[in-house]
């Protein structure tokens, strides 16, 4: 595509990027990979110095990385970021100190991106898709703000990924990781797993969730071992209490053989326990065990009280009755939803919103889903023309657990959202919607709309 002047606009890059074709190009005949490496060597590579910090999972991947992010700031050290999917715009996938990027400085990077392509004869709209194109201009913003760390969050898988193009990394982050994307990484737990672990470079130091199921376990020490990475686990850190008043958890660990007392967890759910092991077994590796950086207990502690991840367990209002949002899109993030729901509001009259994408493994999420007691659920069309289950199809698997009185069909998400706000608005309700970011994001408009 022709050069674009610099003096363009945010609005008009936004255009740029909404015109290349959806879809992936993940399995090409191309090696993906070596060629976004080239782009990012013409982008400068060679001038970022940053230590390098990469996040690959199935769930957990976002939370996990704003911890990390917000300790890494409280400590005095710049961080920029990367994290998908957005749910309103394209800029909040890549972020300076935890905040979303500028749009002057998007609109930088994003032209300057497109000054390179245009050198070499690469052309945005049919050789680049619309992921790798966000990585690449967070790329060129990275490498002319020369931040002290990068946090970057894999999107799909690990190995093939785009966030794999980076020429090194440091440190990579395993979070739980569980069955999803078959079709394109695997249909096993093992094949999954050995396409995420294998974005490890050799020598590169790992840190995992624990407990990681055996397979993962399996897959992680055979591939560290060929590739001589030290290996930590995050069950290095140990949950000694938790105390709950309300929404608000306070926790204690011990960790090291020190006890950490009054860590103030602002990430809701209880599954974010386990990403809260993980992000203090990273702290533990960076500042205890390497020393690479001196991260006070002060500043791991603010950066865990102050991490807030909107449409993770998202409370949107507490009165007059709670209504929460999670993009809870697979098998294991489903039951880390149930497990929370169930310990926070069994005795409570719920309603669910809940819509998928065809490619998601629906039939065992409904089933799991369906075992929730005195929860009414309204199915509908996620805002994903390409790859949404229509609210129709969902009614139907619903149906082979569970009976038709507990279950209603509204395929528009702003209107599903309208009828459970105004027939579940008793105190002792609570309103629910899951199954999909693109839901998430539709229901978050809708109640800020009312």
């Amino acid at each position: 595509m022709k050069r674009v002047d610099k003096d363009q606009t945010y609005q008009q890059a936004l255009a740029i990027l909404e015109s290349i074709p959806a879809g992936m190009k993940y399995k090409e005949e191309i090696d993906r990979v070596a060629f976004l490496r080239q782009i990012i060597g013409w982008l400068g590579f060679d001038r970022l110095s940053s230590k390098v910090i990469r996040l690959a999972g199935t769930n957990g991947k976002g939370s996990t990385g704003k911890m990390v992010t917000n300790f890494l700031v409280a400590s005095g050290l710049t961080v920029a970021g990367f994290n998908s999917p957005h749910l309103f715009e394209v800029r909040e996938e890549i972020t300076w100190n935890g905040d979303v990027i500028a749009k002057a400085d998007f609109v930088r990077a994003f032209f300057d991106l497109l000054a390179v392509l245009d050198d070499h004869e690469v052309d945005l709209l049919t050789e680049i898709s619309s992921f790798e194109a966000s990585f690449l201009t967070a790329m060129a913003f990275y490498i002319r703000q020369n931040p002290d760390y990068l946090v970057l969050e894999a999107g799909l898988g690990g190995e093939l990924d785009a966030t794999n193009a980076i020429p090194r990394s440091d440190y990579t982050i395993l979070t739980r990781i569980g069955m999803d994307h078959m079709r394109i990484l695997g249909d096993n737990l093992t094949a999954i797993a050995q396409t995420k672990v294998r974005m490890v470079r050799k020598g590169e130091t790992i840190i995992s969730y624990a407990p990681q199921r055996p397979e993962v376990d399996k897959v992680v020490a055979e591939i560290a071992q060929e590739r001589r990475n030290r290996v930590f686990s995050a069950s290095m850190v140990e949950i000694d209490q938790v105390a709950e008043s309300g929404t608000k958890r306070t926790v204690t660990v011990t960790v090291g053989g020190q006890e950490i007392e009054d860590i103030h967890l602002g990430l809701q759910g209880s599954y974010q326990l386990g990403n809260l092991q993980t992000a203090i077994a990273t702290w533990q590796v960076l500042s205890q065990i390497d020393g690479v950086s001196q991260i006070p207990l002060a500043a791991l502690k603010s950066g865990i009280a102050t991490a807030h991840m909107p449409g993770r367990f998202e409370y949107l209002q507490d009165e007059p009755r709670p209504v929460i949002v999670d993009g809870a899109h697979n098998v294991d993030g489903i039951n880390a939803l149930i497990e929370t729901v169930q310990g926070s509001f069994a005795n409570r009259r719920k309603v669910l919103i809940v819509g998928f994408l065809a490619d998601k493994d629906t039939l065992t999420c409904v089933q799991d889903l369906c075992a929730l007691n005195d929860t009414t659920f309204i199915v509908t069309t996620p805002d994903n023309q390409d790859r949404q289950l229509a609210a129709e199809d969902l009614y139907q698997e619903f149906l082979k657990f569970t009976d038709a009185k507990r279950v209603l069909t509204i395929a528009n998400p702003a209107q599903a959202t309208q009828y459970a706000l105004a027939h579940f608005d008793q105190e002792n309700d609570v309103v629910l919607a899951t199954g999909s970011f693109y839901l998430v994001k539709e229901v978050i408009k809708a109640v800020h709309n009312q």
